[in-house]
């Protein structure tokens, strides 16, 4: 009967008389490098070190899964290349001042732990977050803006004929976009108070956007790549119409901060007729940017998703259309 001899030996044998070749470590047993691939590919620019992003406005579709898991992986999931701090200041009431007032499209009030809950899931700290109830938001009482006030009144009552920018709804809705712009401000400015330093980079977005695209290397974003070089009168950093910003620390205290200032302290007056979009940025030219991949997510079945503009897809029509996207989607929900 033959002999037979362990296992270990035979290995052994085999080893010292060149049989045996041990297997080279797989790929994936690799060690990873430290760096991201946006890190890597940013390396020869001076970009920003860290970012704070913060989600404002009413909450509307945030608590939806589609709205914010496309947050957690679109934005904050390492394609950007800066670590980024998520912030959110949000009302649970839907209390829109437009032509869909009322209607299909407006959301139900969210209870503050179904907000809560959709904030914790993409790692958004409790003294991160403010949420409001968001039902009146109060208007400067100064003597020089009765009188547009007062036109604005007769315009909503249909008093006279007159456009959607001339109307009290209209002028709430810029009061609702100041309070939380400087609402975000705060939560961050105490963040850095506690962490000691203050953030390079500043995003604020609608909380009720889908990110159907991740973030490029912040490098890919040119007006980025200059931080605090401000040429001529434009604002260093950039823009997607009124729904995204991106701007330096420094520029962030006048875009939000000093605007809310101007408007409540009546040095600023937003007149009949203005457009919010404008009167946001400052009057100043931002560079605009409609390379974002994002929409602005409806209720489920109303059918007035913004995505169907071109601007929404890179001047693109989409394939699919938006009830396919957002309208329909089960996780709009």
């Amino acid at each position: 009967m033959a002999c037979r001899l362990p296992q270990v030996i035979l290995l052994v044998f085999a080893v010292a008389h060149g049989l045996h070749t041990p297997a080279k470590p797989s790929r994936n047993s690799l060690e990873r490098p430290s760096e991201s691939f946006a890190t890597m590919m940013c390396s020869s620019y001076e970009g920003p070190r860290d970012a704070a992003l913060c989600l404002a406005g009413t909450a509307r579709s945030f608590p939806h899964r589609l709205v914010h898991q496309s947050v957690a992986e679109n934005v904050l999931g390492g394609s950007f290349g800066v670590p980024i701090t998520p912030f959110l200041h949000v009302a649970r009431s839907d209390a829109r001042g437009d032509a869909f007032s009322g209607g299909p499209d407006v959301f139900p009030d969210w209870a503050p732990r179904q907000i809560l809950d959709a904030a914790h899931s993409i790692g958004i700290a409790d003294d991160d977050i403010a949420i409001v109830d968001g039902h009146d938001q109060q208007l400067p009482t100064c003597p020089e803006y009765q009188a547009d006030f007062e036109e604005r009144k007769r315009c909503e009552a249909g008093e006279k004929s007159c456009g959607e920018p001339h109307t009290m709804s209209y002028l709430n809705s810029l009061a609702w976009a100041l309070s939380h712009r400087k609402g975000c401000m705060d939560l961050i400015s105490a963040k850095e108070s506690k962490k000691g330093s203050k953030f390079d980079l500043i995003i604020l977005a609608r909380a009720d956007l889908t990110w159907y695209l991740p973030l490029r290397p912040h490098c890919l974003y040119e007006p980025l790549n200059n931080l605090n070089k401000v040429e001529g009168d434009n604002f260093p950093g950039l823009r997607f119409w009124d729904w995204l910003f991106m701007f330096p620390r420094n520029e962030s205290e006048t875009i939000f901060v000093d605007l809310y200032n101007g408007f409540y302290n009546c040095t600023m007056p937003f007149n009949s007729g203005d457009r919010i979009e404008r009167y946001l940025s400052y009057g100043r030219p931002i560079s605009e940017d409609e390379s974002f991949g994002i929409i602005v997510t409806r209720k489920p079945g109303s059918e007035h998703s913004l995505c169907k503009c071109a601007r929404c897809f890179g001047n693109k029509v989409p394939g699919p259309d938006c009830k396919r996207l957002i309208d329909s989607n089960e996780f709009n929900s």
